[in-house]
């Protein structure tokens, strides 16, 4: 039996584990903290020294909290940093944070030479296209975690478990709004182009930057009037923003044009001897080369 505004609790078989009532903000907390612990816990059961990234963020700074509150020794804590001004460089915050903690703290600032060095090696880091820019300093990060221990935890899924992201939030007002007035933010589009919109946005972000602080205006804003023109629901306009494309033909240099001449689309080289098929490769390669260089 619940008592009213109580909540249950169940198992993965259906079991009931425990009630609570959410209106102690306590009791919440306390909870909270012990899920978060208890997972963090069994993630650190290994056979082999484990870690944690850090990166100055609530999600990963939580992590080695939980991480350090059980451990007996200073855990080990590894933070990427940039020089170039135009990054986020987190290095410094998270060296602080290292510091309260008293983790014993590798930090490493990547160069650009390391960064390009990587993009050749991406199709066989990671198995399907991966469009984050965040791939090349998380693998320099990890190569140089791998000398140290062989397990590392992250704050990764933060905000997609807590709602971190603002998309959660304005994406239904953005949607409601234009169902409404469907032809109010074509508007800017139409009369502004993004580099327009990104330099209006950087006035603005410098004259009240507590109430206006949108970060590439122009790209975000003609990339939201994209999708609202292709989503026919709300769903629908969610996955798009969430997307980086909308077409992910279009992300490719030479799109569907260079696929082998007599293969239906759906089966490209897969359905070719491995043999034949490498030399197809060379063949289409050189045709796309060719077709596409300026």
């Amino acid at each position: 039996m619940l008592f009213r505004s109580s909540f249950a609790v169940y198992n993965i078989s259906g079991k009931k584990i425990k009630t609570f009532n959410p209106n102690n903000e306590q009791v919440i907390l306390d909870e909270l903290h012990s899920c978060l612990a208890k997972s963090v816990e069994q993630r650190c059961v290994s056979d082999v020294p484990v870690g944690v990234f850090l990166s100055s963020g609530i999600d990963s700074s939580l992590v080695a909290s939980l991480m350090q509150e059980q451990s007996v020794g200073p855990i080990k804590t590894f933070t990427i940093g940039f020089n170039e001004k135009s990054f986020n460089n987190e290095a410094p915050n998270a060296k602080k944070i290292a510091q309260i903690l008293r983790s014993e703290h590798t930090e490493h600032y990547v160069s650009s030479k390391e960064i390009l060095d990587v993009v050749p090696r991406l199709p066989e880091i990671y198995d399907e296209p991966f469009a984050d820019s965040s791939q090349l300093p998380t693998y320099v990060l990890s190569s140089l975690t791998s000398h140290h221990v062989k397990v590392c935890l992250s704050g990764d899924g933060g905000d997609e478990l807590f709602g971190g992201y603002n998309r959660y939030v304005w994406t239904n007002k953005v949607y409601r709004l234009f169902q409404r007035f469907p032809n109010l933010l074509p508007l800017f589009s139409k009369f502004f182009t993004e580099k327009q919109l990104d330099g209006m946005g950087r006035i603005a972000n410098n004259i009240c930057p507590k109430l206006f602080n949108i970060a590439f205006l122009g790209q975000k804003m003609h990339k939201t009037i994209r999708a609202l023109n292709l989503s026919k629901s709300q769903q629908e306009f969610y996955t798009n923003i969430a997307s980086i494309i909308v077409n992910p033909e279009d992300f490719m240099v030479a799109g569907l044009k260079c696929i082998p001449r007599g293969l239906p689309r759906d089966k490209a080289m897969g359905g070719l001897p491995r043999g034949e098929r490498r030399s197809e490769e060379r063949r289409v390669g050189k045709e796309c080369r060719s077709r596409w260089s300026p």
